[in-house]
């Protein structure tokens, strides 16, 4: 018999169990913290408790559970939209909520309504995932392939993001650029949408993720052309938001290799690249290293390939030997140079990666 959960209250007492405000848990953390509230150790834990315990964790999770949050908590970082996928491990989903935060702040401006869900961030990345309610008959539809979303005006302003500064008590400008997906939309001809945002870093002096204030304010939404100057403005308006995000323990998540005779030959472009240095944060993989002139000006060296061994075998190519502009979706004369860094299609868990293989075959054994 199908039963409820508030049903199956009736008849238990959980008054020993203290409900905190907390921010928002995967089901498996839920569950975990719910056993260590409860006093009750691994060694512990028969069917009966564990019945007790899952419907505690149940209550808990409908309390933390918000309109828009839902999913997260019961399908483990679904509020990204399946962004990263589907089946993201419990470590996985762990790393998310020690470098996220959930913030569920509404901003109206000129009619349009744009509410910031969750944020994720390291050190040079952040994914911030937002809703769009645009004023009712302001279409926000799926994009052609020469064509995309983006925060940046037609003048050009670009969304602007600032830090506060305790040694010179004030605002500092943060500079960063961005990149805009929108989220599979049930009904792509109406006025909402929802985006994941992704932020990188542009100067050395960027961090997302820190005890800083962060504010980030946009200016509106429209939709460019990668093979053209041709620009559609959607709505305009001023939306600020707070996106600070300060994991403490965010150096615990960084791998920095130092290399030595790292070099990878490219025999059909003939260019040798040399590695000195690998950064591996959460999200993203930066190489510090040289390279020699290929013989193709279209072919832009990345630093690659470095290849992530993971203890359960898995192989993650996390950055590949070089760019080709032909390749990129724009007109290859507007590339002008490739960067050395790349990102992960799903958070990595540093503790988890085995060895790291750079270049033709240097391996870095870390863990």
């Amino acid at each position: 018999m199908k039963r409820n959960i508030s049903e199956l209250l009736d008849d238990l007492a959980v008054d020993d169990i203290e409900l905190n405000n907390a921010p928002l848990l995967s089901s498996p953390k839920i569950r975990e913290k719910t056993m260590e509230r409860a006093g009750i150790s691994r060694k512990k834990r028969h069917s009966g408790i564990i019945f007790r315990v899952a419907v505690i964790a149940a209550v808990l999770t409908s309390l933390m559970v918000t309109a828009f949050a839902a999913d997260t908590v019961f399908n483990d970082g679904r509020l990204f939209g399946g962004f990263f996928g589907d089946t993201l491990s419990d470590k996985q989903v762990a790393q998310m909520e020690d470098i996220g935060k959930t913030f569920g702040e509404s901003v109206t401006s000129h009619g349009t309504t744009i509410t910031t869900l969750k944020a994720i961030a390291d050190g040079n990345t952040m994914y911030l995932h937002l809703r769009v309610e645009a004023p009712i008959g302001t279409v926000l539809p799926d994009l052609d392939e020469d064509q995309y979303y983006s925060f940046t005006d037609l003048q050009g302003q670009l969304p602007i993001m600032k830090a506060w500064s305790d040694p010179s008590d004030e605002w500092v400008q943060m500079y960063v650029s961005h990149c805009v997906t929108p989220l599979a939309d049930e009904d792509p001809t109406d006025h909402i949408k929802e985006f994941v945002i992704r932020f990188e870093e542009n100067g050395t002096d960027t961090i997302f993720n820190g005890p800083w204030q962060k504010v980030l304010t946009l200016p509106g939404l429209y939709i460019h052309s990668t093979v053209s100057k041709e620009k559609q403005t959607l709505f305009r308006g001023l939306f600020q938001f707070d996106v600070t995000i300060n994991d403490e323990n965010r150096d615990q998540s960084k791998l920095v290799i130092e290399v030595e005779d790292a070099t990878y030959y490219d025999e059909k472009f003939d260019f040798t690249t040399t590695v000195s240095k690998v950064t591996i944060t959460p999200l993203r993989i930066d190489v510090e290293c040289e390279y020699t002139q290929p013989n193709d000006k279209y072919i832009f060296p990345n630093g690659g390939p470095v290849e992530l061994v993971m203890k359960d075998g898995t192989v993650i190519k996390a950055i590949n030997a070089y760019l080709d502009a032909r390749e990129s979706g724009y007109h290859p004369d507007s590339i002008v140079a490739s960067a050395c860094y790349s990102w992960f299609d799903v958070p990595i868990v540093v503790e988890d990666i085995d060895y790291v293989r750079v270049g033709d075959d240097y391996i870095a054994d870390v863990n």
